[in-house]
């Protein structure tokens, strides 16, 4: 006899399915710079190229992290009973989802601080900001998915012995 909501069947397959790992993939683009944010405040006396990459993945929570949280919530209620093809095909396209919202949220940020003062050239300068966005979004989509590969590959190799 099991405990209540405990299941004597393969748990583990149920638990490592590609959909569920490519949703909980969903939360790496916080997790990653939250996790680097304290080797951030030691950036100054890493090498400099380290430096700069701490400041993009703990900058890109600062400048990225309401956007993408929007993203999220948006992609979180469309994958509810998704398969993974249509999932995977949702991730690869999430980076460019994100720029409208990325640029709404920024311009409407420098509209409120820089009132009436509001200079074009901040506009334009923010769509520089705009390659970081799609490099970083598709890194974290190849990191989802070789993680979803890793962990299903190892799945699919167990259940063979």
């Amino acid at each position: 006899m099991t405990p209540a909501g405990v299941s004597s069947g393969p748990s583990q397959e149920i638990l490592l399915t590609p959909s569920r790992l490519y949703k909980w993939s969903l939360a790496l683009p916080v997790l990653v710079p939250a996790a680097l944010s304290p080797l951030a405040l030691g950036w100054r006396t890493a090498p400099e190229p380290v430096q700069w990459v701490l400041q993009v993945f703990v900058l890109s929570l600062v400048y990225g992290g309401v956007p993408y949280l929007i993203l999220v919530g948006a992609l979180a209620w469309w994958m509810r009973g998704k398969g993974e093809r249509e999932i995977r095909r949702a991730l690869w396209l999430a980076p460019l989802l994100l720029l409208p919202i990325f640029w709404i949220c920024l311009w409407a940020y420098l509209l409120w601080t820089s009132w009436p003062e509001l200079r074009t050239s901040d506009l334009w300068g923010s769509l520089e900001l705009s390659g970081y966005v799609i490099v970083l979004g598709y890194v974290y989509v190849l990191l989802a998915t070789l993680l979803v590969a890793l962990f299903t590959g190892a799945r699919r190799s167990t259940r063979r012995r």
